[in-house]
């Protein structure tokens, strides 16, 4: 766990997941990069708060993903906080392996596989972690907990082992 980090509204947040798959690995392995916007009961504001491969931003584009794939793939989440729907409290970002238990994969199946975390306000990453030494073993994290704190919000955990994205898509919904 870090310390607190809190987000003026006026400044923007960069997540970014970059990876490699292993040459010995599985070619089709990929890590899926989500957001999950909640509202004050901790559910889903709606099916449309939650930005992944298959729904790439919110409703109003607050929150997007984007993907660069190549020799090295990378996915980055951005976050607008001047634009995030009202009833929006909370945002949960999180990595998973693409079908980690079917192929029994972990983070350990690539190379080069890191999460940074940078605001418009700083000069530096507010945070970095290398997941193939930080979470081997696992197949899916949070990365990152924002919560909307009066006209603030305040990032107040980062990278905790999650369970699957399936059981986590079950709770937030």
């Amino acid at each position: 766990m870090t310390p607190l980090t809190v987000i003026a509204p006026q400044h923007r947040l960069m997540i970014s997941l970059n990876y490699q798959i292993k040459p010995s690995g599985h070619h089709d392995s990929q890590i899926d990069l989500s957001a999950f916007l909640l509202n004050r009961t901790k559910q889903l504001a709606s099916e449309k708060h939650l930005v992944f491969y298959n729904n790439v931003s919110t409703p109003n584009k607050s929150v997007a993903l984007t993907e660069t794939n190549g020799n090295q793939v990378q996915k980055c989440i951005s976050i607008d906080f001047l634009t995030i729907d009202a009833e929006v409290e909370e945002l949960m970002i999180y990595a998973s392996v693409y079908d980690a238990e079917t192929n029994k994969l972990t983070f350990s199946a690539f190379t080069e596989c890191e999460v940074q975390i940078t605001a418009s306000n700083f000069t530096s990453p507010i945070y970095i972690s290398d997941l193939i030494r930080d979470h081997a073993s696992d197949s899916s994290i949070e990365i990152a907990w924002i919560k909307r704190w009066k006209r603030f919000w305040v990032a107040d955990r980062f990278s905790v082992a999650a369970a699957g994205m399936h059981e986590t898509t079950e709770k937030y919904l």
